[in-house]
């Protein structure tokens, strides 16, 4: 039923050749532990992360960033061990006016 609801696409714009502003949305989850906590403290410093639950075994972070900077994210997270993860693909705005 979901699939009837698909709008077509109407439009689609090439935005390399231009300045653009792009994002894309990560959910993580992670096995709670205490070095994994302070490693995360200081990934918050650098992107844009946030911790949108807390349990006593996991902590799910949410991050809204480029597609460049998801992909280094991406990268660190892995080293402390994803468990679970769901990403979205890339949605731009053009810069020019």
């Amino acid at each position: 039923k979901q699939l009837n609801k698909l709008i077509d696409v109407i439009k689609v714009q090439d935005l390399s050749e231009e300045g653009y502003v792009d994002r894309e949305l990560m959910l993580v989850k992670i096995a709670q532990q205490p070095p994994v906590k302070q490693k995360i403290d200081e990934l918050m410093k650098q992107y844009r992360i946030r911790i949108i639950e807390e349990t006593a075994k996991f902590i799910t972070l949410e991050c809204v960033e480029s597609r460049e900077n998801t992909k280094k994210l991406f990268g660190a997270l892995t080293q402390m061990g994803i468990h679970e993860i769901a990403q979205t693909g890339a949605v731009a705005l053009s810069k020019k006016e």
